[in-house]
C-alpha cells in the first residue's frame, strides 16, 4: 500500500505529469499517430511544470495547507498533556561519511524543546526509524538523532522516550500508541509538526485512537523579493514546494 500511495502521489506531481506526458507523446510519435495530440500532451507537460514551479502556485497550496494547521490548532482543548509528540522526517543521514544534514523542518524540535521548557508537558516522545535501512541496517534512526539534538537544547535524557520504528506517517500512530501502552502513559498528547503536514498528521492519529492537540510550526513564508519580477519568474525552489504541498493535499483527499 505504501509503495502504491507513493507512485500515485509521484504521477500526480509536476515532474510526474511531464513524464507521463512526454512519455505519451513519445508513444503516439513512434505510432506515426495523432500529431495534435502529441504537441497538445507536450504543452500540457511543460506548461504544468511551469504553473507548479510559480511562486503563486507554490505559496497558495501551502497557504492552503497552513490555514487547515491554524484551523486544528484552533481547536486544541489545552492538556494537560502526558507528552509533546515530535514526528520525525527532519534528518538526511550518510552513515558512509558520518554526515547528519537536519532540514528546514529542524523547526520541529526546536518548537518541541521551548513548549517543554514553558511547562507544557514533562515529557517528549520522538518517532522516526532508520530511513535508510536498505543500505545501511546498523545507522542510528531518526528517533536517536531527535533525542541527541533536544539534549544539546536542553531537554533532560529521562523526560525523552524513543519511538524508533516509523518510517511514515501512518505508522507512527500506532507505534506511538503501542509505545505509551508499554510505558503506561494515558491522556492527551501535544503533536508538534510541520504546519503544512498537520492535517494528515492528525487525521492518522485520530484513526488511531490518539488523543491529540495540534502544534504546527515550520510555516510557509513568503518572503518578498527586492526585484518585484522575481515575484513571476518559475524557480526549481518553488517547484518543489509545489511538489511537497500536491503530495499533503493529495494524502490528506484519501485519508491517509
Amino acid at each position: 500500500m505504501i509503495s502504491f500511495i507513493k507512485i500515485l502521489t509521484w504521477f500526480a506531481s509536476p515532474i510526474g505529469i511531464l513524464t507521463l506526458s512526454s512519455l505519451s507523446s513519445g508513444v503516439l510519435f513512434a505510432l506515426h499517430k495523432a500529431s495534435r495530440v502529441r504537441i497538445f500532451l507536450i504543452t500540457l507537460g511543460i506548461g504544468q511544470l511551469l504553473f507548479f514551479a510559480s511562486p503563486w502556485t507554490a505559496h497558495a497550496l501551502n497557504d492552503g495547507l497552513d490555514a487547515k494547521a491554524r484551523q486544528l490548532e484552533a481547536q486544541n482543548k489545552g492538556g494537560p498533556y502526558t507528552a509533546i509528540l515530535v514526528l520525525g522526517g527532519m534528518i538526511d543521514l550518510d552513515p558512509a561519511n558520518g554526515i547528519v544534514n537536519f532540514g528546514k523542518s529542524f523547526d520541529r524540535l526546536w518548537y518541541a524543546a521551548a513548549l517543554y521548557h514553558q511547562g507544557l508537558s514533562h515529557k517528549i516522545i520522538v518517532s522516526g526509524g532508520n530511513m535508510v535501512a536498505d543500505h545501511y541496517p546498523d545507522a542510528p534512526t531518526q528517533a536517536h538523532l531527535m533525542k541527541d539534538a533536544l539534549i544539546k537544547l536542553g531537554i533532560p535524557i529521562e523526560a525523552i522516550i524513543i519511538e524508533p520504528e516509523a518510517l511514515t506517517t501512518r505508522q507512527h500512530m500506532p507505534l506511538v500508541r503501542s509505545l505509551m501502552e508499554d510505558h503506561n502513559l494515558q491522556g492527551q498528547l501535544a503533536m508538534v509538526t510541520s504546519a503544512s503536514h498537520m492535517a494528515r498528521a492528525m487525521n492518522n492519529a485520530r484513526q488511531s485512537g490518539l488523543d491529540v492537540d495540534a502544534y504546527p510550526t515550520d510555516w510557509n513564508i513568503a518572503i518578498p523579493s527586492k526585484a518585484p519580477i522575481d515575484q513571476w519568474l518559475p524557480r526549481s525552489r518553488y517547484l518543489e514546494d509545489s511538489e511537497t504541498a500536491v503530495k499533503e493535499w493529495l494524502s490528506w483527499a484519501l485519508n491517509y
